[in-house]
């Protein structure tokens, strides 16, 4: 599970930046 928790955090922060640039192109 170690190994899936920075997989994890790297996604959440892409997801968070993909809605960020969506609403910056909105």
């Amino acid at each position: 599970m170690a190994e899936h928790l920075p997989i994890s955090l790297m996604l959440v922060e892409v997801h968070q930046r993909d809605r960020l640039w969506k609403h910056l192109r909105y």
